[in-house]
């Protein structure tokens, strides 16, 4: 195999726990240390084969945030451990159930140890993470976010800010829309161009992809929207 040459070369690797397998060849110890990040949205089958591969393992994710998605119903999961008589392993390893963080925390609290906290945060204003802060972290988390690097505006203030719009949900198919909210959101956005801040760039989010499509066309159907660099996404 070429991989103890390429690993000279290239020590540190970057892959999902699936794209894996189209580059790494399954062998024991391949690498020094694995490093896996989001672990609280990673299931625990699909990192097997990564663990099989390293020497050593950092767990790192945050059990406050979701769980991989599974289209794998509770009641088929307990069967299938039936059938494989592993029902023992079930309330551990379910994989409808359980993160590859579940698992690490379980390990390290049953050799009475205590995950590390990383708690200091850097990316939001005060006024977003204080919310998760005190309602998740137990007032544990310590905000160093400069504050100066965020733009001030008479439009939006940085931190949030709460437009509440009487619209109403229309569904057309299998997502949604707001008509309503999606003239609002234009207007904020022509607001903050005419407050010189058309050199700035902007990002707006949906949980519905119908909304996402009508505000991109409503951008998009806007002269003078157009001409701003903002991008449209849904939260997924």
């Amino acid at each position: 195999s070429c991989m103890p040459k390429l690993l000279e070369y290239f020590p540190a690797w970057v892959v999902t726990n699936l794209s894996a397998k189209n580059s790494l060849p399954l062998v024991s110890d391949l690498y020094d240390l694995l490093v896996i990040d989001e672990a609280s949205q990673c299931d625990i089958a699909s990192v097997l084969p990564l663990l099989y591969r390293a020497r050593r393992v950092v767990i790192i994710g945050d059990p406050k945030q979701l769980r991989h998605i599974s289209i794998l119903k509770e009641q088929e999961d307990k069967k299938l451990a039936g059938k494989n008589k592993i029902e023992k392993l079930y309330v551990d390893y379910s994989y409808s159930k359980n993160s590859l963080y579940d698992l690490g925390e379980r390990i390290v609290k049953s050799n009475n140890q205590a995950p590390i906290l990383l708690d200091e945060h850097y990316r939001s204003h005060e006024d977003i993470i204080s919310f998760s802060n005190q309602y998740f972290y137990d007032n544990n988390l310590k905000i160093k976010t400069n504050p100066t690097n965020f733009i001030e505006s008479e439009v939006t203030p940085p931190g949030v800010l709460w437009i509440d719009v009487k619209g109403k949900v229309r569904y057309p198919g299998n997502s949604c829309y707001n008509t309503e909210e999606i003239t609002e959101i234009a207007h904020v956005l022509k607001k903050l161009k005419d407050n010189n801040m058309k050199n700035c760039s902007f990002g707006v989010v949906t949980f519905f992809r119908e909304q996402k499509e009508r505000i991109f066309d409503k951008i998009n159907s806007s002269k003078e929207l157009k001409e701003i660099n903002i991008s449209v996404g849904t939260a997924h």
